[in-house]
């Protein structure tokens, strides 16, 4: 199977998102810049419920849960409010490359559906967790 070229539904090889955190109902406004990259993941990963392959959208019966991704990094430092100050803001990096292909292959997939991402505040910091069905996609018959 190889991965699908979908721009925002799939990554493979290339930067997923950038994402720009807020903590909502805070007295002051504060945030996080987290970059999700997966420069060298071997497998697709869809936010949607399907995957592509060569023979194009995956049917349901070809596909299999065979496990579930679940990869939490730690926490993103959350930004002091800009009171006029410039700040770079620079991004926190989050590879999620190692954490995909081990985890799928582990448990003998070759794709993730249902790819979610959920924050939460600690402290001063954005707690992140990653999940997703990982899957096992059959050839067609």
């Amino acid at each position: 199977m190889r991965p699908p070229s979908a721009l925002v539904s799939c990554i493979a090889g290339a930067s997923f998102a950038w994402l720009a955190l807020a903590c909502g109902g805070c007295a002051r406004a504060e945030s996080a810049n987290v970059r999700v990259i997966a420069p060298t993941s071997r497998v697709p990963v869809s936010l949607s419920s399907t995957l592509a392959d060569t023979h194009g959208i995956v049917a349901p019966e070809r596909m299999r849960i065979v496990g579930e991704l679940t990869y939490e990094p730690g926490c993103a430092a959350l930004d002091a409010p800009n009171d006029g100050a410039t700040s770079e803001n620079k991004p926190t990096v989050v590879n999620l490359s190692d954490a995909l292909n081990e985890q799928v292959t582990r448990a003998g997939g070759n794709g993730v559906v249902r790819f979610t991402i959920e924050t939460r505040r600690n402290g001063n910091c954005l707690e992140t967790r990653f999940r997703g069905a990982i899957v096992r996609v059959d050839e067609p018959r």
